[in-house]
């Protein structure tokens, strides 16, 4: 009976030194199959250049200083076919669990199997053996070997013997089963349910009434608006009987979904970010399932057909020699060193398996063969391709073993289009690139923040997009996870205000001399996500964050989990010094806006934002109605920094802000020592540069009105009361 060693595994060989591991090798494995083999002794040898022990004495004779350097090559090669899905032998005594540990390791980090198999001979025999070999090692070295040899293992295991033959075996599926392979279904769930009830599949259970099975070739996930959903229709098919092998699409979110999890950076394109953001929302318990079939895909299948071979991929390989198969071939194909020229790989695998003894049935790319399907039915081309652009209003295919027969299905789906639908996404990141906004990203989530230029050339009417570039954030699909305010002008600023009637009855809220702070959920982790107008991480969030106990967010945590909102806050913090001096008691968190998480969400009602800070135990900013005319007379002589302007209407839309005299006099003249006037004087729009872009008309008064020198001799009092008065509205 030929015991069977399945190919992709690692394989540990364990015995004492002469116990037959080199004949068992030689047996098991060709010529042609040596590269599977790693083997610490001939890397030393490699490294010494010379006699690797045995000295007059029988002793040793190896340079330890070479153990390190050995065992780390050993180990950057177990790593490397093991993130490739090779076959690997570990050549070395292995005596121990503990010996066996380190690789095992690294079967486990790339989700591979393995297995020890153990020399259980006597230690005499082995002695024997020994002395009838070339290189011979002192027998006290076997003795002692014997003394720590553990012959079982705690790790799947096996017994084996040198004389035993053994063969090696691919992922292989039973030639008695009748398959239908599906090609690429890009996240195209409804489609592909669809599709299988067409080819006779109940789509409950996945049985199909004749006993047939489906094999999946890769890449059910992104594009399409159902990915998350494509990925448990396959663990389900899976668990029914069926087969999937891994794409590079599934590759990229095993990648990056690790990526995310350590608090690495993660970039993709648009539809894997999506998918992952869609993952990540997921419970943890499903993410882990979901995580743990999509690492133990194989990257490929053969099978027996009417005498025929035939192996599925997902791209577009050159060779079917299924010992050298690998990972990165079979999933990403051979369009890398064939940029220019992609669809000549087909053409290419025809010269180069003449011999045809596998036919190759893949996805991925189309086929760049003329007429390929038609001449693959009549056994005239060894290659078929079952993409045909599902995504892009193509097709979703399966080839038919015993029909001999290729079904399609029409899709109406097209992802440049619904790529293109996420306006605002696409919107922030172009003001990205034309240096309007700046981003900031940290575990998935970008916030931005319209750029200083914006202001300095007053450049608000470029993009619309920039009013909500203050402190908005986006998740990794982009979709908005914390909305703050719009930008809202100060009056008369781009003409806010100069149309509303001094009799117009508005609503004013008083506005705090803080700094805007946002609190949300981070879909991700479901955990608080806290920021300010332009940092996800600053000096700032801290300073939120002291305010935020363990009730607090306790509340918080249970309020979002039934409400889809930012909260905005004014934050006054006593290590935040400002203009307007504050008590203890008006330390905190003032509540000041409510907004859903939609593009054209509006901020809630005040009536509304003091019911939620009621709810949560806010402190709120003072407000109420009055005519227009009355609060320009209120904020000609407030000593408080200023007010926000909202229409009395139903949905209450913000108009203006006012800044009093007040603030900005005190404010403006608070930083302006004899230095930075005379810088003022000296390059007006570089000074500009330096200062809050409230402080711009005042600057440009001053600069009309004197000269340095009749500046510089005003007295502080006369400053501030020039200053009070161009900023006193009319």
């Amino acid at each position: 009976m030929t015991n069977k060693l399945k190919m992709g595994k690692l394989y540990i060989l364990s015995g004492l030194s002469a116990s037959g591991k080199s004949i068992f090798l030689e047996n098991t494995l060709s010529y042609l199959k040596n590269n599977m083999v790693i083997s610490p002794d001939k890397i030393r040898l490699f490294l010494q250049g010379g006699p690797q022990y045995q000295n007059e004495n029988f002793d040793l004779h190896i340079s330890g200083n070479f153990d390190n350097f050995v065992w780390g090559i050993v180990r950057t090669s177990i790593r490397a076919k093991m993130s490739q899905g090779l076959t690997c032998f570990l050549d070395a005594t292995n005596l121990t669990d503990k010996d066996r540990n380190e690789s095992v390791k690294i079967a486990k980090e790339y989700n591979r199997e393995y297995e020890i198999l153990i020399f259980d001979e006597k230690v005499e025999d082995c002695i024997h053996r020994n002395r009838n070999r070339v290189n011979k090692i002192p027998e006290k070295v076997i003795i002692r070997q014997n003394e720590n040899f553990e012959r079982t293992s705690r790790f799947p295991h096996r017994f084996v013997k040198a004389d035993m033959c053994f063969k090696l075996v691919p992922e292989v599926i039973d030639e008695s089963i009748d398959l239908d392979i599906i090609g690429d279904t890009h996240g195209l769930y409804k489609e592909t349910v669809t599709f299988l009830k067409t080819l006779g599949y109940d789509t409950d259970t996945l049985e199909h009434k004749e006993g047939r099975k489906l094999l999946f070739l890769g890449d059910f996930i992104d594009r399409g608006p159902d990915s998350i959903d494509m990925l448990r229709l396959v663990k389900k098919a899976i668990s029914a009987g069926h087969y999937a092998i891994i794409g590079n699409h599934e590759q990229k979110l095993i990648k990056n979904y690790k990526k995310s999890k350590n608090n690495e950076e993660v970039r993709s394109g648009f539809a894997n970010m999506k998918t992952l953001s869609d993952f990540l929302k997921l419970k943890e318990k499903e993410q882990d399932s979901l995580m743990s079939m999509l690492k133990s895909l194989p990257f490929y299948y053969t099978y027996m057909n009417k005498g025929q071979k035939y192996l599925f991929v997902h791209a577009n390989i050159l060779l079917t020699d299924i010992d050298k198969l690998n990972l990165s071939d079979c999933i990403y194909g051979s369009e890398y060193f064939l940029k220019d020229n992609i669809k000549n790989t087909d053409e290419m695998f025809e010269k180069m398996n003449e011999s045809r003894e596998y036919k190759l049935i893949r996805g991925h790319i189309p086929n760049g063969l003329d007429n390929a399907e038609e001449r693959f039915l009549k056994c005239e081309t060894s290659v078929l391709s079952l993409e045909f652009g599902q995504a892009f209003e193509g097709y979703l295919a399966c080839y038919r073993f015993g029909f001999n027969k290729i079904e399609k299905f029409k899709c109406n789906f097209n992802y440049d289009l619904y790529k293109k639908s996420n306006k605002l996404y696409n919107s922030l990141n172009n003001l990205v690139t034309k240096k309007l906004a700046v981003k900031n990203s940290k575990d998935g989530l970008t916030i931005y923040k319209y750029s200083k230029k914006v202001f300095f050339d007053n450049l608000w009417n470029e993009d619309s997009t920039l009013l909500k570039a203050r402190g908005i954030v986006l998740g990794i699909d982009g979709k908005i996870v914390q909305h703050p305010f719009d930008k809202v002008f100060n009056y008369s600023e781009n003409g806010a205000g100069l149309n509303i009637s001094n009799e117009e009855e508005i609503i004013y809220v008083e506005k705090l001399n803080g700094f805007l702070g946002n609190i949300g959920l981070n879909p991700y982790n479901k955990k608080l996500l806290v920021s300010t107008t332009g940092s996800l991480d600053s000096q700032f969030v801290n300073y939120i964050k002291d305010f935020i106990d363990s009730k607090t967010q306790g509340k918080l945590l249970k309020f979002f989990s039934k409400n889809k909102v930012t909260l905005s806050f004014e934050v006054i913090h006593p290590e935040d010094p400002h203009i307007i001096k504050y008590e203890e008691k008006d330390y905190g968190l003032h509540l000041i806006g409510v907004r859903g998480l939609g593009e054209n969400d509006k901020t809630y009602t005040e009536e509304k934002i003091d019911l939620i800070a009621k709810e949560l135990g806010f402190k709120r900013p003072n407000w109420g109605k009055l005519k227009f005319g009355e609060l320009k007379d209120i904020v000609r002589s407030s000593k408080i920094e200023g007010y926000m302007v909202r229409k009395n209407n139903k949905d209450q839309d913000y108009i203006l802000k006012f800044k009093t005299p007040h603030y900005l006099s005190v404010k403006f003249l608070g930083r302006m020592g004899e230095s930075k006037i005379k810088f003022m004087f000296a390059n007006k729009e570089k000074f500009k540069m330096s200062i809050d872009e409230e402080f711009y008309p005042i600057v440009d008064q001053i600069i009309f009105a004197f000269t340095l020198e009749e500046f510089l001799s005003m007295n502080n009092e006369e400053k501030i009361s020039y200053i009070q008065k161009i900023s006193t509205v009319e």
